[in-house]
């Protein structure tokens, strides 16, 4: 079962990303818990490094833009 804390980072990934396919979005979602990632405000601290290898650049810095607003 899906924790609270997946879903809601599924949700801030596919809203600034809603083409990328699941099996991306799954290893992107497990690789920042993997770093210490414990909250949707946590996503602030994500850097560019730590999920570049998932997703293209582009994809990486849209996200990061949309998570540091938080």
């Amino acid at each position: 079962i899906m924790s609270d804390v997946t879903r809601c980072i599924k949700e801030e990934v596919t809203s600034v990303l809603p083409s990328l396919p699941e099996d991306t979005l799954n290893l992107l979602v497990e690789k920042v818990l993997n770093q210490g990632v414990e909250s949707k405000e946590d996503l602030q601290y994500v850097k560019e490094e730590d999920i570049v290898e998932l997703i293209r650049p582009i994809q990486c810095r849209k996200l990061l833009k949309a998570w540091s607003a938080h």
